[in-house]
């Protein structure tokens, strides 16, 4: 920056008759005014100081990640500013970066003997390690405070906001996929497509473990080339939970009700995983068409809205083209009642993509399941489903000897091999004893319940809340 002074000044000088004009004889007192002034222009040098901060890091993490997090501070002043003198980095993660070594894996800042000099940068690295209960995005800002040398008072700052998203830690989702004629597109969509959900999450760092099975059998050889076997040979065929009189065993390529329960009580779930079961048909969930509400369709999706939950599964059915609005409404409530979402697949190439999103979406969230079951047993306050002995009969074995009382030829006799010599459905260990009275609704006797999932409360249905174990 350039600046001039400058001085005006005035100087009189008297005109005497030295001066004057001797020719005339007279005197002049006249004073003459002269300016005198003088400029001289002088520089000044103004340095533009600053300093700019950058803060980076992953842009997806999981609970329990460790994240390597790296600030980058560089004197990006004029090429004619003194060095710049740091004297603070700070983190609202980790705290000081500065002064305390133990919060810091390296400080390159730390080590200017000279500060930092213009065009010249540095970098300070810490980890992090994730806590469990983390938000879904973690936003956290680096600070920098210095000064110009050699000790000019000016306050140089900057600042960087950097945000990771928080997903859940691995995904364990089990396909149940009707192999039915109708549904081979969606089966060749799907195996044509698995991989690319698979990469798509694992560039959000987030490992994909799938099972592809069929419900009842898997076809060799055609449009479910992918499945690797079927719920009825991996899990068996008995239905955990199932209402009396419905859907008691998994015996047809439709029935992704039974099939969901199945899964949800039976597969080995990985630790820490989110847990998804995506059952694919276009027919009623209990035997197929024509679909059943109410009725066993209806109570089939109810079991297997429990048992999920008690499990702590998510269910995102997928229902192919052509699906009826009666199947299309069981499978967005057995959804609704698991925190999972339904698709109806107008467009088999669409299919994957579907999924992945589904799949994300519960990721990212870190959702966990509601926890709602139907109370199928609304009169029996000890019991939310009819079990193995039915509403209002308690699956207790009072003797001891392995065998629930309602099925114990000897209910209060400690008989574990359950001898009967004469066939009468009296133990040996007991015979010729009174016997108690059988229970008032029987061995897997129902409550009678008829109930309709999208108006609970019409038909006195209760929720109950459980959490996941």
């Amino acid at each position: 920056m350039e600046n001039t002074a400058c001085v005006e000044s005035h100087v009189a000088i008297p005109v005497g008759p030295a001066l004057g004009h001797a020719e005339s004889g007279a005197l002049n007192d006249v004073c003459e005014m002269c300016d005198v002034n003088d400029c001289d222009d002088h520089s000044v040098n103004l340095f533009q100081p600053c300093i700019d901060l950058d803060k980076t890091g992953p842009e997806f993490a999981s609970e329990g990640d460790d994240i390597v997090y790296t600030v980058d501070i560089c004197n990006c002043g004029s090429e004619d500013s003194p060095p710049l003198c740091i004297h603070e980095i700070s983190d609202t993660l980790q705290g000081d970066l500065w002064w305390d070594p133990g919060n810091y894996d390296t400080n390159e800042c730390a080590l200017l003997g000279n500060g930092l000099a213009p065009g010249d940068c540095c970098a300070v690295t810490y980890t992090y390690t994730v806590p469990e209960g983390a938000p879904l995005t973690l936003e956290n800002t680096a600070t920098v405070m210095s000064h110009p040398l050699p000790e000019f008072p000016n306050e140089i700052t900057d600042s960087d906001t950097h945000a990771v998203e928080i997903w859940c830690q691995a995904i364990d989702v089990v396909f149940a996929v009707d192999t039915s004629g109708s549904i081979q597109d969606e089966g060749a969509a799907l195996c044509e497509g698995m991989q690319m959900i698979v990469d798509e999450l694992a560039a959000k760092g987030i490992p994909v473990f799938a099972e592809l099975l069929g419900m009842v059998e898997n076809p060799k050889g055609s449009s479910f080339e992918c499945l690797t076997g079927s719920v009825l040979a991996t899990y068996g065929g008995d239905v955990p939970g199932a209402p009396p009189g419905c859907c008691p065993v998994l015996d047809k390529n439709e029935d992704w009700a039974a099939a969901t329960a199945i899964i949800a009580e039976r597969h080995t779930w990985m630790p820490d995983a989110l847990r998804v079961i995506i059952p694919i048909s276009d027919e009623g969930p209990e035997g197929g068409d024509p679909c059943e509400n109410p009725g066993p369709d209806q109570e089939g999706v109810a079991n297997a809205a429990n048992i999920a939950n008690i499990n702590g599964v998510f269910v995102a059915p997928i229902m192919g083209d052509g699906t009826e609005p009666c199947v299309l409404a069981l499978a967005a409530e057995l959804a609704e009642l698991t925190g999972g979402q339904s698709v109806d697949s107008t467009d088999p190439r669409d299919l994957a993509d579907a999924i992945a999103d589904i799949l994300a979406d519960l990721c990212r969230r870190r959702a966990e399941p509601p926890g709602l079951l139907v109370d199928l047993c609304p009169d029996d306050p000890l019991k939310l489903t009819p079990g193995i002995c039915g509403c209002g009969v308690p699956d207790s074995d009072d003797d001891g000897d392995g065998v629930i009382g309602c099925l114990d030829n000897c209910p209060v006799d400690f008989n574990e091999n359950q001898l009967d010599s004469d066939g009468d459905g009296v133990g040996d260990a007991c015979e010729g004893e009174p016997q108690p009275l059988p229970p008032a609704c029987g061995c897997g006797a129902g409550s009678g319940v008829t109930f309709a999932l999208g108006l609970l409360s019409l038909f006195g249905l209760k929720l109950s809340r459980r959490r996941r174990r």
